[in-house]
């Protein structure tokens, strides 16, 4: 008895160290292709890299306000307490999502955790068996994973390109509920969909259009995003729209009617089963929307700066994608000479990310450049400098 004991937990510590030398194996292939991944920080160097285009996150004044909030969220006023199903709900965050809906001309709204948790919840439990999801092969990886988590069917369409899409779509049998999903600006190129064009293809074949504006709200249509620059609303199911972009705060919402509403509230699981979040969270966001709801748009500056890094990039050699927005990508060929680029840009002071492959197709690779209202002409000439002088 002894001996077969003996036996079996030689084998249970061969397995496991089996296993951990599969882990170590797949680490050192990224080390081999400089694609592994690290963490860093960014204290003391010029932001080209975050998502906070407003610079909310960097707002005294939106600090002060949220701190002098005499809200306390039943009772609470740190952590939610619970998932919202349990005791998390309370009235605030019922105003932020009642707020978000009007700011955006949608009949409702649920807030999640993150953009991520609201893509996964959706696109897991919305799209039925049998029905069909098409997608942009450049949308985010959490509408990726939300449809591998889900039982319909998926099928990529070539980027950007609506006559792929709807060759495919002919393909179909037509009576399958069908969902079109894209997004109004792709985080890695800063490009956009026609979205008129999609709309109308969707309406004229009752297909659900789905648009996540993670990096237009807070910047298109006056911060309402594309969808409502558009005027698009009543053609599009949904729209899932990030706190953690524009906003420069945490969360994200899943705005559309009353009853995916409700549907979502009773099967994404990403909502059922997570704690809420915490009422400082709350907070910011609340605070947040109503700075965002009084700005003029028209007054900012970061109009100007992207019109003179694209007047700069023009006088010089660089390689960039073609993009009208606050998201540039200058292209810098195989991970080894993009990741030296940034590098380079951080010994001089600017933080802006290498994008390497896999995360975008090899040959792809690039230094992903964010401009903010907070950036100043010079940084931006520094930027190109930098870039030039390879």
């Amino acid at each position: 008895m002894k001996m077969v004991l003996s036996l079996e937990r030689l084998l249970q510590f061969l397995l496991l160290m089996m296993h951990d030398d599969l882990l170590q194996s797949k680490l050192n292939g990224r080390v081999a292709d400089l694609s592994l991944r690290k963490l860093q920080t960014s204290e003391g160097l010029i932001d080209f890299c975050s998502n906070d285009y407003l610079g909310f996150s960097k707002s005294q004044e939106i600090l002060q306000q949220v701190l002098s909030m005499n809200i306390a969220a039943s009772g609470r006023l740190i952590g939610s307490g619970g998932s919202r199903l349990i005791c998390g709900n309370n009235e605030l965050i019922e105003t932020i999502e009642e707020n978000v809906a009007s700011f955006v001309n949608a009949s409702s709204a649920l807030l999640f955790n993150s953009g991520y948790s609201a893509n996964i919840g959706f696109f897991s439990c919305v799209p039925q068996r049998g029905d069909v999801v098409f997608y942009d092969e450049f949308v985010h990886a959490s509408i990726r994973d939300g449809i591998k988590l889900g039982l319909s069917k998926s099928y990529s369409f070539q980027h950007n390109n609506i006559a792929d899409l709807i060759r495919r779509y002919e393909l179909l049998a037509c009576d399958q509920t069908v969902f079109v999903v894209v997004e109004s600006i792709y985080s890695m190129d800063g490009d956009m969909p026609d979205l008129l064009e999609i709309a109308q293809f969707c309406k004229e074949k009752n297909i659900r259009l789905v648009v996540d504006e993670a990096h237009s709200f807070g910047w298109l249509g006056e911060g309402r995003g594309l969808v409502s620059k558009l005027g698009l609303e009543d053609i599009t199911y949904a729209r899932i729209i990030t706190f953690g972009k524009a906003l420069g705060c945490h969360g994200a919402v899943v705005v559309g009617d009353e009853l995916l509403r409700s549907y979502l509230v009773n099967f994404a699981r990403s909502f059922i089963y997570t704690t809420a979040p915490s009422i400082m969270d709350q907070k910011c966001v609340y605070v947040a929307l109503e700075k965002l709801v009084s700005i003029d748009f028209k007054s900012l500056k970061i109009n100007s700066l992207i019109d003179l890094f694209k007047s700069l990039i023009k006088e010089s050699d660089l390689n960039v994608i073609p993009s009208r927005n606050l998201i540039q990508s200058v292209l810098i060929p195989t991970n080894r000479l993009a990741l030296s680029t940034e590098q380079r840009l951080r010994k001089n002071g600017i933080w802006a990310k290498a994008i390497l492959s896999p995360t975008v197709p090899i040959g792809k690779e690039r230094i992903r450049i964010c401009l903010h209202e907070f950036n100043t002409e010079d940084e931006v000439k520094k930027l190109i400098d930098c870039l030039s002088n390879v």
